[in-house]
């Protein structure tokens, strides 16, 4: 079965979908864990230091202080989610498509013709990115200003190769 997006031509098939690396979704899991891990620490260090805040009149606002940094925490996880899923590199026989979620209502899309591509380069920096295949692949096209830069996508020299492969190749007749 192949993938469809709207949009999508006709007789034009998706070659490549990819997001950003799962390390990088790693990062910021990493970060909420180590965030939400500060409440049970404050929480016994209040106990600790001053036990008078669990009680009347001090323990209502204790508590709606730690409900809302849990609440901060988790919108940062969320909203990192969400513009991680939502970051989408699309390649197909005729274009390459960059969907970038930049904040909660704030989209960037945009696209060129894969057979106006005139360099493309992979850069893997690092023993991390090494060892799990991941880095940013950079399409230029004519124009100096024009291009894509996927940054931290699985398997970048694939996709060059794929990218590089289907512009060589004669654009099919309608």
């Amino acid at each position: 079965m192949s993938q469809h997006f709207v949009g999508q031509h006709i007789n034009e098939e998706v070659l490549v979908t990819t997001r950003p690396h799962w390390i990088v979704f790693l990062s910021v899991v990493i970060t909420g864990v180590m965030l939400l891990a500060v409440i049970p620490i404050a929480l016994a260090l209040v106990e600790f230091f001053a036990p008078r805040l669990f009680a009347y009149p001090y323990a209502p606002l204790l508590w709606l202080g730690m409900g809302l940094y849990g609440y901060a925490v988790w919108s940062f996880f969320f909203l990192s989610w969400l513009r991680y899923w939502l970051d989408v590199w699309i390649i197909t026989t005729e274009r390459i498509i960059k969907i970038e979620q930049h904040h909660l209502f704030s989209r960037e899309m945009a696209e060129f013709r894969i057979s106006r591509i005139q360099d493309v380069t992979v850069e893997i920096n690092g023993f991390l990115a090494t060892m799990l295949k991941f880095g940013d692949l950079k399409v230029f096209t004519a124009s100096e200003e024009s291009g894509f830069t996927f940054k931290r996508i699985p398997h970048p020299e694939k996709i060059k190769d794929i990218i590089l492969h289907h512009q060589a190749a004669p654009a099919p007749l309608p």
